[in-house]
């Protein structure tokens, strides 16, 4: 595997800061299946290497290794940051390009702050020859808050990578669903490690290919071309076309129907319904009342459906008793409905007499108690709540 960006030259940036973490880094890389690092150091506004420091550094430590028999190729390059890159020129970009190919270079996304100039600027590059690679975005809060922004970028040619403890979530889990997002989304191309020390940040690239292959639920082979041909092709100076890959169908087999009901049968039971509440409703006149079965008052807030609801369930009672002719609560000619429905939609109320506004008083009846019928087809009464 090729380890694209990485801080291993000593005492030179944030990275190791003494020969012995230098070659521990490496001895590390090596054990984890890395044969190739590019040594990225830090290119800052108030602290930038020159092209010549960071290959001569990389000259001596390539000695070192040689002479303590690590069996690793390492090669030049630089982390740049955007605004820094904003005012270099062609033979500075050249110097910095990664492996000395002379066509990529790493910018180091800024880890507050969008850069506006970013998007005209990858164009410009490319209109020179150059292009880019975007470090770490998944650590941008830009990006974090919006990750359609890459889109754009990558549209305009530019390369992600993204860190590998990012993926494995040393970074917090914000950093590793961002992670997550653009590797599921076709965002994300390359995997490196950004390793700073052999204790904090070590070297390593395949436990996050994994979890980037479960993730994508594919094998890690299917998307080891983050790790060998993609960064291969970097170093070459050669144009790069990611691999395009979709999720997977999920592996876990769908529940048999004996789970399902076993499932079922084991939840705990719902809570019982409540019962109706019914009210016994005296006699009027000669007109016998069925009784009035009454629905719970409704769960959800009232509202005119509710209401309409009720009205309509009313009727139908109405309808049974032989006081209305039909469902829509058209009642026999004798009989006149002065209806009124209270807002909540459940209790319904009607005053019943010989004519029309005739005094529900006439009605034989108790006097807490009022007869209660619905009709639909008066949408205009005012609603009256039972007493």
């Amino acid at each position: 595997m090729i380890d694209l960006h990485n801080h291993l030259l000593p005492g030179i940036d944030d990275g190791p800061r003494t020969l012995a973490d230098s070659l521990a880094m490496a001895r590390l890389a090596v054990a984890a299946g890395i044969t190739r690092m590019v040594c990225t150091p830090h290119v800052l506004p108030d602290a930038a290497p020159t092209p010549q420091q960071i290959a001569q550094a990389v000259a001596a430590l390539r000695g070192e290794l040689d002479a303590a028999g690590i069996a690793l190729q390492i090669d030049t390059g630089a982390e740049i940051a955007v605004d820094v890159a904003f005012e270099l020129d062609d033979d500075a970009l050249r110097g910095y390009s990664l492996g000395g190919g002379g066509v990529w270079v790493l910018l180091e996304m800024p880890f507050e702050g969008w850069p506006l100039r970013l998007p005209q600027f990858l164009a410009d590059l490319e209109m020179r020859g150059f292009r880019a690679v975007l470090a770490h975005p998944e650590r941008a809060r830009s990006v974090q808050l919006s990750v359609d922004r890459l889109r754009d970028l990558v549209g305009r040619g530019a390369l992600t990578q993204i860190t590998a403890e990012a993926v494995t979530g040393e970074f917090g889990p914000l950093t590793r669903q961002v992670a997550r997002t653009l590797v599921t989304n076709g965002l994300a191309h390359l995997i490196a490690s950004d390793a700073h020390s052999p204790t904090r940040r070590p070297p390593g690239l395949y436990p996050a290919l994994e979890q980037a292959a479960r993730w994508m639920r594919a094998e890690p082979a299917e998307l080891g071309w983050m790790v060998t041909d993609g960064p291969r092709a970097v170093l070459a100076g050669k144009p790069v076309r990611p691999p395009r890959l979709g999720v997977g169908p999920d592996p876990r087999p769908a529940p048999r129907p004996e789970a399902t009901v076993a499932a079922l049968e084991a939840a705990p039971d719902a809570a019982p319904e409540p019962e109706p509440e019914t009210v016994d409703v005296p006699e009027s006149g000669d007109v016998a009342l069925a009784e009035l079965t009454l629905a719970p008052d409704p769960v959800e807030p009232a509202g005119a459906p509710a209401v309409e609801a009720a009205v309509e369930a009313a009727v139908e009672t109405a309808v049974e008793a032989g006081l209305a002719d039909d469902a829509l609560g058209a009642a026999p000619a004798s009989e006149a409905l002065d209806t009124t429905a209270e807002a909540d939609g459940a209790d319904v109320a009607a005053d019943v007499g010989p004519d029309v506004g005739a005094d529900v008083a006439e009605a034989p009846q108790d006097p807490e108690e009022e007869i209660v019928v619905a009709s639909s087809f008066a949408p205009e009464a005012t609603p009256r709540p039972l007493r």
